[in-house]
C-alpha cells in the first residue's frame, strides 16, 4: 500500500510508487497524439488507397489475399509486393464499416500502440518515467512520422514497425520467444523486414546473451515468407542488387537528418536525388558502431532500427521517390535512445516544449492528409517543380474534379518522370476538343510507352474526330494488338469502321465487344442499332424529312 506525508509546503508526495503526475503523463501524451491526428480522421481515400483498399475485390475474399500481391484484386498492373498481413488487416474494418474512417482510426490505434511500446522500451533501457514518455512523445508527435499514420496505405510501414517495437520490448523484458515470433511476423507486412534475423543478432550483441528462442522464430518467419513467394511465383522486388549503394545510402541518410531537424520538411512525394558522397562513409560508420554495440543495448537497438533503412535506400533508388514513412522506425529508435541516454536524471519541464511544438506541426500536417488535392497541393507548394507531385495533382484535377484546363500544365511538368502524364495529357486534350494537338502527340507517346494501348486508342479517337478514318483504323488496330481482350477497343473499332461505311465489319466488331465484357453491352447495342438503321437506309429510301444519321464513332471521343 502506498502512503504519503504532508510536506511543509502543504503538498503531498509519494513515498512508494509513482507520483500522481507520472501516472497522468501517459494519458496526456496519448491524448496529445490523438489531438494531433484528429484533422486527418474525416479524410477520404488518398492515392494508393483507391486501388489497394477502396476498389480491391479481394477484401471480400480474405483467403485470396494470401495468394497474390497487394493489387491482385484490382484492375491495376500487378506489383512485386507481397504483404498479406497488412492486406488482411483491412478486412475487418471494411466488413464492419466500409470507407476510410475506420481504417484511419485503426492506423491511429496502431500508432498509439507503438508510442506505448516505445515508452516501455525506454523504461527497460533505464530511462525514468518522464524521460521514457518524452522519447515516446517524440515518435508520437513528430511530423516526420505522420505519413505512416495519417495515410491508410502507410500501414505497410506502420504495422510491421509496431510488431518490431513490441518484439524489442519483449526481448528487453526477458521474453525472447514472444519477441522472436513477433519479429517473424514482420516480413509478412513488408519485404524490408526480411532483415529481422540480423536485428535479433544485434539485440543479442547488445545484451551479451545468445538466445535460440529469439533467433529461431525470427529466422523462420522470413524463411516461410520467401517459401510462400516462391510457391505463388512472385519474384522478389527488382533493383535490390547492383551499384549506386553509396549515393542511395547518402540520399536516405540526408533525408532522415532533414526530417529530424527540419520538422517542417515532411512531403508526400520527395524525389530521390542520388548524392555522390558520403554514402559509404555512413556504411563504415555503421560498421564502427557495430563493434561498439557489444554490451550496449541502447546502441544495438538503435542500429537495429537503422539497419532497416538499407532496403528503403534501394527501393527509393528504384522508384525515384523517398517515402517519409520509411523513417518511422528511425524516429522510434532515436526516441528510445534519447530517453535512455537521459536515464534517471530529473527532466526539466521545458523539455516538453519540444514535443508540444512538434505536435502543433503534426496537427497542421495531418490536415493535408484528407484528400489528394490538399496533399499534392502541399507538395507543390513545397517544391513547385516536383514532377511527381505535378502528375498526381493533375490526375486528381482531371479524374475527380473534371478540371482538364488546370491539369494540362501540370501533366506537362509530370512528363519528365512518368509516361502516364503524357497519356493523360492527351486524354485531357481530347476532352477539351483539341483533337489536332492530341493527334500530333500520338507517335511519340506510342514509342515512349510501347506496351500500353491507351495512347494508340486516344490517337485513334483524335483521328476519328478530325475525319481521318484511315489513320483512326491504323491506331485502333495497334491498340487492339497491344491489348486484344479490351471490349472498349472493339467498340472503338466498330465506330471507326462505321465511319468508313464498312457496316458489316462494324457489326462484327460490336458483336465481338458484346462477347468480351458485359460492361460494353450498352455501347455495343447502340452501335448495332445504328448499323442496322444505316443498312436499312442503304436498302431502301430514308423517311421524308428525316435528319441525316451520323456514322457510329463520329461522336466526341472519351477518356479510356
Amino acid at each position: 500500500m502506498e502512503s504519503s506525508v504532508e510536506q511543509p509546503s502543504g503538498r503531498k508526495t509519494r513515498l512508494n510508487g509513482t507520483t500522481p503526475m507520472a501516472r497522468l503523463l501517459p494519458w496526456l501524451v496519448l491524448l496529445a497524439v490523438v489531438a494531433a491526428y484528429s484533422p486527418s480522421l474525416p479524410g477520404s481515400w488518398i492515392w494508393d488507397d483507391w486501388p489497394q483498399v477502396a476498389r480491391n475485390s479481394n477484401l471480400a475474399h480474405p483467403l485470396s489475399l494470401l495468394l497474390g500481391d497487394i493489387r491482385a484484386g484490382t484492375d491495376m498492373p500487378g506489383t512485386d509486393h507481397y504483404r498479406p498481413l497488412v492486406m488482411l488487416s483491412y478486412v475487418p474494418g471494411q466488413w464492419l464499416l466500409p470507407g476510410p474512417l475506420v481504417e484511419r482510426l485503426i492506423n491511429l490505434a496502431l500508432h498509439l500502440a507503438a508510442v506505448l511500446a516505445l515508452a516501455h522500451i525506454g523504461l527497460r533501457l533505464g530511462a525514468s518515467t518522464s524521460a521514457a514518455w518524452l522519447g515516446a512523445a517524440l515518435l508520437g508527435l513528430h511530423p516526420g512520422a505522420s505519413e505512416a499514420v495519417a495515410w491508410v496505405s502507410g500501414r505497410h510501414d506502420l504495422l510491421p514497425s509496431l510488431l518490431f517495437l513490441w518484439a524489442w520490448w519483449a526481448w528487453l523484458a526477458g521474453r525472447p520467444l514472444l519477441a522472436g515470433w513477433l519479429l517473424g511476423l514482420a516480413p509478412f507486412g513488408k519485404e524490408s523486414f526480411l532483415l529481422v534475423p540480423a536485428c535479433a543478432l544485434l539485440w543479442m550483441l547488445g545484451s551479451r546473451r545468445f538466445s535460440w528462442s529469439l533467433l529461431l522464430p525470427a529466422a523462420l518467419g522470413p524463411a516461410a515468407y520467401l517459401a510462400i513467394r516462391h510457391a505463388i511465383h512472385l519474384p522478389m522486388p527488382s533493383g535490390v542488387v547492383g551499384g549506386d549503394w553509396g549515393p542511395a545510402l547518402t540520399a536516405v541518410s540526408w533525408r532522415a537528418l532533414k526530417l529530424a531537424f527540419v520538422p517542417m520538411a515532411p512531403d508526400a512525394l520527395p524525389p530521390f536525388v542520388a548524392l555522390p558522397a558520403p554514402g559509404w562513409a555512413f556504411a563504415l560508420l555503421g560498421l564502427l558502431l557495430l563493434f561498439l554495440a557489444r554490451g550496449r543495448p541502447i546502441l544495438a537497438g538503435l542500429l537495429a532500427c537503422l539497419l532497416l533503412l538499407v532496403p528503403a535506400a534501394l527501393a527509393s533508388r528504384q522508384l525515384g521517390l523517398l517515402g517519409d514513412r520509411y523513417f518511422y522506425l528511425t524516429f522510434a529508435g532515436c526516441g528510445a535512445a534519447l530517453a535512455a541516454a537521459r536515464g534517471k536524471g530529473r527532466l526539466p519541464v521545458a523539455a516538453w516544449m519540444l514535443p508540444l511544438g512538434l505536435g502543433v506541426l503534426t496537427l497542421a500536417r495531418s490536415s493535408d492528409w484528407v484528400s489528394d488535392s490538399r496533399l499534392f497541393s502541399a507538395s507543390m507548394r513545397a517544391d513547385p517543380g516536383n514532377p511527381y507531385a505535378a502528375f498526381h495533382l493533375a490526375y486528381d484535377l482531371h479524374t475527380r474534379q473534371g478540371d482538364c484546363q488546370r491539369a494540362i500544365p501540370l501533366y506537362r511538368v509530370g512528363r519528365a518522370v512518368d509516361a502516364r502524364s503524357g497519356n493523360n495529357l492527351q486524354a485531357c486534350l481530347l476532352n477539351l476538343g483539341r483533337y489536332q494537338e492530341a493527334l500530333e502527340m500520338g507517335p511519340a507517346l506510342l514509342q515512349a510507352d510501347p506496351e500500353n494501348p491507351t495512347p494508340a486508342a486516344n490517337t485513334a479517337r483524335a483521328a476519328a474526330a478530325l475525319g481521318l478514318p484511315d489513320q483512326a483504323e491504323t491506331y485502333v488496330r495497334e491498340a487492339i494488338r497491344r491489348q486484344p481482350g479490351r471490349c472498349h477497343l472493339a467498340l472503338l473499332l466498330g465506330n471507326v469502321l462505321g465511319q468508313q461505311g464498312r457496316l458489316e465489319e462494324a457489326r462484327q466488331a460490336f458483336q465481338h465487344a458484346q462477347m468480351l465484357d458485359a460492361s460494353c453491352q450498352s455501347g455495343a447495342l447502340k452501335g448495332l442499332e445504328t448499323v442496322k438503321r444505316l443498312l436499312n437506309q442503304e436498302q431502301g429510301q430514308p423517311e421524308p424529312g428525316a435528319s441525316p444519321t451520323r456514322a457510329p464513332g463520329s461522336q466526341a471521343p472519351q477518356t479510356p
